[in-house]
């Protein structure tokens, strides 16, 4: 008898918890049932819904998909687009530089500018507005990892109108005791201390330059091939740990171990 009366809350706890998943499921089953007043959302605007005109998404084909008002909060957007009533946190827009033009093609974007021409396919989840050198990459909400697309081609397309008006530049640096660089024709000669002289070819549209023999500038307007061929030249001598000789970028801080004593 002692033994089922201790036994009770246990049976209780589980028996509560069953009711009340049981009470859960059953509202979600009506609340899908009846509601017949289900809304187009249109591409958001870093997760908010937008009520965007279906003009202003020309050449755009969305998914066929339907998202109930209670999921996803609706947010008018003001027209004609402006700095002053856009949020650079939530909608993050892009400003086109003077010379720089943004063109939509049938499976993606294409930049131009004073520096050269880029072009990049988007997901169909990814779309974007342009208008008044505004531009705004938005994304379907109803679509699963939509918003991590729009993270990164946000920052993929936002690049790209960089990389054609400014451009962009890394720097590094040799430290070492006849570590030297040289460019010769279009290769990148490094002495790094080997038996022989390291020969890295200089991709298309990069400038190398090299000054007082180990400081090394890279140039260009895509900024994924600067950054993948200096993690190749670097990758030839990486710094190391306890004097912190070898292939830095400029500003690196480089921690050092405490050597044997």
């Amino acid at each position: 008898m002692a033994q089922q009366e201790r036994a009770n809350p246990l049976v209780q706890a589980v028996a509560y918890g069953c009711l009340m998943a049981a009470a859960c499921f059953g509202t979600m089953a009506y609340n899908a049932a009846t509601a017949p007043n289900q809304m187009y959302v249109a591409p958001t605007l870093a997760g908010q819904a937008t009520n965007v005109p279906a003009a202003y998404f020309q050449g755009y084909s969305r998914p066929n998909t339907q998202v109930s008002a209670t999921q996803a909060p609706v947010r008018e957007i003001q027209r004609p687009l402006s700095m002053d009533t856009l949020s650079s946190r939530v909608d993050r827009p892009i400003w086109i530089p003077q010379g720089v033009k943004v063109t939509r093609t049938a499976t993606g974007v294409v930049v131009e500018g004073p520096k050269g021409k880029m072009e990049r396919d988007l997901p169909k989840e990814v779309s974007f507005l342009e208008e008044n050198s505004i531009l705004l990459v938005t994304y379907d909400p109803s679509v699963r990892n939509s918003k991590a697309f729009f993270g990164l081609y946000r920052a993929l397309v936002a690049n790209m109108v960089k990389g054609t008006s400014e451009g962009f530049e890394k720097n590094m640096e040799m430290i070492g005791v006849g570590y030297r660089a040289r460019v010769d024709g279009k290769s990148l000669v490094l002495n790094v201390g080997k038996s022989h002289d390291v020969i890295l070819p200089i991709p298309d549209g990069l400038t190398v330059t090299v000054e007082a023999n180990t400081k090394i500038k890279v140039q260009g307007m895509n900024n994924e091939v600067i950054g993948q061929f200096c993690a190749n030249v670097r990758k030839e001598r990486p710094p190391e740990p306890y004097k912190g000789k070898g292939i830095r970028f400029a500003g690196e801080v480089v921690p050092l171990k405490q050597g044997k004593k």
